[in-house]
């Protein structure tokens, strides 16, 4: 094969002739945004050969068998050796391309083990907004039919297509997204009682510690996300697997959230108050905790056990 790939066979958008590549500014390298235009145009129609820009020339086959040739010149004729040659000719772009990628990864993972009082807020929040549906659908509160299968956390969720229920949730979660943040949530209670009677079966209790420091200050405190998510899926699996020592709920019934705060704060007016909607002599049953390092949120479910009435 005599003639080069490609060449001179067809204009591409980026014109005839043209490297992206080398009048690109060196962020642009760094980050790869010269090929934002590539992207953009294959995110709306197939990308054809004509769409593909020109590699740089120096990376072209010619230079390339160029610098090799004066890579083999330079040795000594006896000991001339091919790989020693190539490895030679490349030692430079490979050493620099090597240290570049290992302060990207270094700068994203110093970034996503970062976490402010705001990012915080959003995870818990967030946190309890999937918790609420996750309860709902596992306690049967409403019908199955009622949830679409989603994923969250690396797991298989089920939110509800219910719009008066999901707009109460969304009002819900924004809400305590800003008590979070101020540092004014203390526990927050999801209940479950009997539509009829208004009798409470199950509370599901999430306590919620701040650190202060954090809000008085405004420092920041450094955990990773996967870690954080571990210990929230480890939650969500054990919500899951409630039905199996759970009683069974044999009639309708609906849920409401209690919020509890620190007295100063300021509450809106949709915002009601409220009786604890305890149950007399609950069996409980502790769940795991998760920690951003700056709200820390204990979980436990309490519930009314009818067997142990009887006895």
């Amino acid at each position: 094969m005599t003639e080069p790939l490609l060449a001179n066979q067809f204009k591409n958008d980026f014109g005839a002739g043209t490297d992206p590549f080398s009048d690109a500014e060196i962020w642009s390298k760094l980050t790869f945004n010269w090929l934002n235009p590539l992207f953009e145009k294959g995110h709306v129609q197939k990308l054809e050969s004509e769409h593909i820009p020109e590699i740089p020339h120096s990376e072209t086959a010619s230079e390339a068998s160029l610098l090799l040739e004066i890579s083999l010149r330079n040795q000594e004729i006896r000991f001339a050796s091919l790989p020693k040659a190539i490895l030679f000719a490349i030692w430079r772009p490979l050493s620099i391309n090597a240290v570049i990628g290992e302060l990207i990864m270094a700068s994203k993972s110093v970034t996503k083990d970062i976490i402010t009082l705001r990012g915080s807020a959003a995870i818990v929040s967030e946190f309890f907004e999937n918790t609420n549906f996750s309860i709902l659908y596992n306690r049967g509160v409403y019908p199955e039919e009622s949830f679409a299968r989603v994923k969250k956390y690396g797991l298989p969720m089920l939110l509800t297509q219910d719009e008066g229920v999901k707009s109460f949730i969304s009002n819900l979660t924004s809400q305590l997204s800003e008590w979070l943040e101020s540092g004014n949530l203390q526990r927050v209670v999801l209940v479950i009682m009997s539509k009829a009677t208004g009798e409470v079966f199950e509370r599901w209790n999430f306590s919620v510690e701040t650190d202060s420091e954090v809000v008085e200050k405004g420092v920041v405190r450094e955990k990773s996300d996967k870690e954080i998510m571990r210990e929230i899926q480890a939650i969500m699996r054990q919500i899951a697997s409630s039905i199996t020592y759970l009683p069974c709920l044999d009639e309708p019934c609906v849920f409401d959230v209690l919020a509890y705060t620190d007295k100063d704060c300021s509450v809106p007016f949709t915002w009601i108050e409220s009786d604890p909607k305890l149950i007399e002599n609950p069996q409980m049953v502790k769940l795991h905790s998760f920690d951003t390092k700056i709200h820390k949120v204990d979980t436990l479910v309490s519930y009314r056990n009818d067997e142990w009435d009887e006895e």
